[in-house]
């Protein structure tokens, strides 16, 4: 399990080998008295283990991503600025956004300062959980007589959201708005597979010179946990071993 993306693909043939051979014992007592190996032949198609949708198995609709995480985040502004009656307020990946009179009077950045392996200690300053770990084990009518084995791994993010605007006092305004709705909205994030969101702190002002524009700019820290995951797929059946007692009648 050293990759360590989202899902980890299994090797269609190895696969194939896993479903197919069976080996039978034939034994009386504590004597063998045959052995042999035989191969079923595949009752579903295994050209893709993973034809089945393993959202099913997880606690949360879809798996968080970061990609998503921003996505999510970025619906919730734009709801909040439309049912507030704001102009929307746009979050960009771009760093800083370049032309901002395409974007209005305030952006809003993101950027990822930090990722690394959960720290699973009651405080946690310590026990980084490095590796997937054994979540549980389901199985799926798409992939036959195979065991899905689910394996998942948790993982902290400190996420900056940066403010800029075109003057000081509309950057202190929105800077203000923004930490806010995260906080009251981090229900939301949750509910899309976050397992822990919370503000941290809010950075020192500044501001640049683009051109012959100034724009200030307020960083804000968040913090982000989620859990990534990956699925196994192994044949249920290894074995199969008869024994057979036999005696003779007289």
């Amino acid at each position: 399990m050293a990759e360590s993306r989202l899902f980890v693909e299994i090797d269609p043939t190895l696969l194939a080998e896993a479903k197919k051979t069976i080996t039978v014992v034939l034994s009386d007592g504590e004597n063998e008295i045959s052995q042999s190996e035989a191969n079923l032949p595949p009752t579903v198609d295994y050209t893709n283990p993973y034809k089945f949708d393993l959202s099913h198995f997880l606690p949360n609709i879809r798996p968080l991503t970061l990609e998503r995480f921003f996505e999510y985040a970025k619906q919730v502004i734009e709801d909040a600025a439309e049912r507030a009656g704001q102009p929307v307020v746009v979050l960009v990946e771009e760093y800083p956004p370049i032309d901002m009179a395409k974007l209005g009077k305030t952006v809003v950045t993101f950027r990822v300062i930090s990722r690394e392996p959960a720290r699973m200690s009651p405080d946690a300053m310590s026990r980084p959980q490095r590796r997937f770990r054994k979540a549980y084990t389901t199985r799926d009518k798409d992939v036959g007589d195979n065991v899905i084995e689910v394996y998942s791994r948790p993982l902290d993010h400190e996420i900056e959201f940066t403010v800029w605007a075109t003057d000081n006092k509309l950057a202190n305004k929105k800077v203000v708005w923004i930490e806010n709705l995260f906080v009251i909205s981090a229900w939301a994030l949750r509910s899309q597979g976050a397992d822990r969101f919370f503000f941290l702190k809010r950075l020192s002002d500044g501001y640049i010179t683009t051109g012959n524009q100034r724009l200030f700019y307020r960083p804000l820290r968040f913090f982000l946990r989620f859990s990534e995951f990956m699925a196994v797929a192994n044949f249920g059946i290894k074995n199969i071993e008869l024994d057979l007692r036999l005696t003779s009648q007289e």
